[in-house]
């Protein structure tokens, strides 16, 4: 993101004096012209590669050491309205903020979903708190944001809730995510229903910054589920 460069002229972004070469473990390494250093991560997401970055190059520029810098970074964590995960009957349930109607935001979420080890599942809230209220007429943002990363074989399951359901459903079967693994709704109390949990080791709910309280609902709802060991869907005559 941000690198650019004119065929014609050649003009182009700047070469970085400071680049990740590699995400893992909690961990960043960053190179420094010739030297890899190791940096520790609150979590690694790519986002939080971005923000660690600008904090390693700043800070060095200033002189501050390396030693220091990464001390103080072992003590940094993520808020829990924009990334938390629990563990509840052996599964994760993995709350990540993806601020509706924003490209950019949802896209990197989906591709942290993608990346994110094992069998996944993902419930989408991805309406924004006023669009959901009021609603608006313009939806070409979810054309603009990459759906395609959804599609990865590791996510067995996508669970659409909210007003606009219908909207994220077409986008998804043009973003060529298989039809039999989305299930949609209107209603958003009745999204962790469609759940299987016997098709993931870790569930996300992706969901706008401004509806973090119905966020943390269905994370109740859903940890409840797991405690009972299987799905309260059984039954369900529900039909995409």
């Amino acid at each position: 993101i941000g690198r650019a460069r004119c065929e014609h002229c050649g003009l182009q972004s700047p070469d970085s004096l400071y680049t990740v070469t590699d995400i893992q473990n909690k961990n960043m390494e960053v190179r420094i012209g010739d030297e890899a250093r190791r940096y520790p991560l609150a979590n690694d997401s790519l986002i939080t590669g971005y923000n660690s970055l600008s904090a390693v190059a700043f800070l060095s520029e200033f002189g501050i050491p390396r030693e220091k810098i990464s001390a103080s970074m072992e003590k940094l964590s993520i808020s829990e309205t924009r990334y938390q995960e629990t563990v509840v009957g052996g599964k994760k349930i993995i709350l990540h903020l993806a601020k509706g109607q924003n490209p950019v935001a949802c896209s990197r979420v989906f591709d942290n979903v993608r990346k994110y080890p094992g069998r996944k599942a993902a419930m989408l809230f991805l309406e924004d708190y006023f669009d959901a209220a009021k609603s608006v007429e313009n939806m070409s943002w979810l054309y603009d944001t990459d759906f395609e990363f959804l599609g990865d074989d590791g996510i067995t399951q996508i669970v659409v809730a909210g007003a606009r359901h219908l909207d994220t459903y077409v986008r998804l079967l043009m973003a060529d995510v298989p039809d039999e693994r989305i299930a949609h709704t209107q209603e958003n109390a009745e999204a962790a229903a469609y759940l299987k949990p016997e098709l993931f080791d870790a569930e996300f709910i992706p969901s706008d910054v401004y509806t973090i309280g119905l966020a943390n609902d269905i994370k109740a709802q859903v940890a409840k589920m797991l405690e009972k060991g299987g799905s309260k869907n059984e039954g369900c005559d529900f039909v995409p």
